[in-house]
């Protein structure tokens, strides 16, 4: 770990991909959202980044967005930009559920900058596959309770 936090620390991206390299993707986004939260360092946002525009898998959106929305939640726009990634990676893998219970995480939030048409449609598609998932129920319990 502290390799990879140098070497993100001191721009050595090349270096930094080569250390992610064989992990296992579950490994790379804890770390690199450990490191996120612990650095307060947007240099491992841009890395993510790097990495998106190099190999454009939902997967590095998935961990863009992920970072963005807790460990720079205080940064403006971190929100609309998170949207911007989980939409990609919804894009590139429309039928993974974790993407999609992602982006209603985006009409939970007080901006609500999913809507609620988008919201209830993706909380639908999730139930017909996983009849009893949390996310999607609650979603549509949050549009029907509301006045929207």
């Amino acid at each position: 770990m502290d390799n990879l936090k140098n070497s993100i620390l001191e721009g050595n991206f090349n270096l930094a991909k080569k250390i992610l390299k064989n992990e296992d993707p579950k490994e790379i986004e804890r770390k690199l959202s450990i490191l996120a939260y612990d650095l307060d360092n947007i240099a491992i946002y841009f890395l993510v980044l790097d990495i998106v525009f190099e190999e454009k898998k939902a997967f590095w959106h998935g961990v863009a967005s992920t970072i963005l929305s807790t460990a720079f939640v205080y940064i403006l726009g971190s929100y609309q930009l998170s949207y911007k990634h989980m939409n990609e990676a919804l894009n590139l893998e429309p039928k993974n559920i974790d993407y999609k219970e992602g982006i209603l995480l985006f009409y939970a939030i007080p901006d609500k900058i999913l809507d609620v048409d988008r919201a209830k449609k993706i909380a639908k598609e999730i139930l017909e596959v996983d009849p009893n998932n949390k996310t999607a129920m609650s979603t549509l319990e949050s549009i029907n309770n509301s006045a929207y």
